[in-house]
């Protein structure tokens, strides 16, 4: 019986809800997070960003949301670690009503000015790194699940895929934070369809038909938990701005992950509240 330690593969950072917008303490919070993922003694060798980038373009004038943007590419200009981004609600434009009819044809509506910003040549891709794979999943696209062109495109990542992979979205494919959330919100439904994937059951189906999927992340409830179902772990890592900002949501601080991942498959997380 072998019983060398697996190797690291890589060690990977997950930041996700920083909801940043002008203001010096947000600044000053990402700044220092960014300097110690940085730091060459616990190094992340890449960062997945797991959406709602900046506080919210929802119904906000196009100043706004530029406001906000600006902050977001002056805190990532001076990383030196390849950081890789999924979209969140919250990073979508919809103009203000006010304005809507003016901004009607503007290019930027929608997802695109969140494309350019955050560097995504697609709203889901994928890619490989040390021995791993990384699906990055659009919770946005129908309505919080895949649709059928995106669901097919996953089916077809995995297919024949024969390294361990981390798929990461901005809506838990599968979460007790949800529930958590959605019950102490009194939402009418028995499902959280606000807080969860719809299609939660057809992800869990196709990874069981592909068990190279070790490893789920996403953000989204600001709610943390760390559960494994059906061989694939899965880690709702709370939100870099805790309570938007202004305090921790319900027992959860603000916070971060550093993840570790091995060449076997296994994983390895250590939460910082930072």
């Amino acid at each position: 019986m072998d019983t060398t330690p697996a190797r690291r593969s890589l060690r990977i950072a997950h930041i996700t809800d920083c909801h940043v917008y002008p203001n010096p303490t947000v600044v000053a919070a990402i700044e220092g997070i960014f300097q110690r993922l940085m730091q060459a003694d616990d190094r992340a060798e890449l960062i997945l960003n797991t959406g709602d980038s900046i506080l919210d373009a929802n119904f906000e004038t196009l100043q706004q949301v530029m406001a906000q943007w600006q902050v977001w590419t002056g805190l990532v200009s001076g990383l030196d670690i390849p950081m890789y981004s999924a979209l969140g609600n919250h990073d979508i434009w919809i103009p203000s009503l006010l304005t809507l009819p003016r901004q009607l044809g503007n290019p930027m509506t929608g997802s695109r000015m969140a494309l350019n910003m955050l560097k995504m040549e697609r709203d889901y891709y994928s890619f490989s790194k040390n021995g791993w794979k990384f699906i990055c999943l659009n919770s946005m696209k129908g309505r919080y699940s895949l649709g059928k062109k995106q669901l097919r495109w996953l089916e077809t990542e995995l297919e024949g895929c024969n390294e361990p992979v981390c798929i990461y979205s901005h809506v838990p494919v599968l979460s007790i934070a949800s529930f958590m959330y959605h019950l102490k919100k009194k939402r009418l439904s028995p499902f959280p369809v606000r807080e969860m994937h719809r299609d939660t059951f057809i992800l869990q189906a196709l990874f069981r038909r592909y068990p190279v999927v070790k490893l789920c992340l996403a953000g989204h409830v600001h709610y943390i938990d760390d559960i494994t179902y059906g061989g694939v772990r899965y880690l709702c890592q709370g939100a870099v701005c805790g309570n938007w900002w202004k305090a921790p949501l319900d027992e959860c601080p603000a916070a971060y992950a550093i993840i570790d991942l091995f060449e076997d498959g296994s994983i390895e997380k250590q939460v910082v509240y930072y």
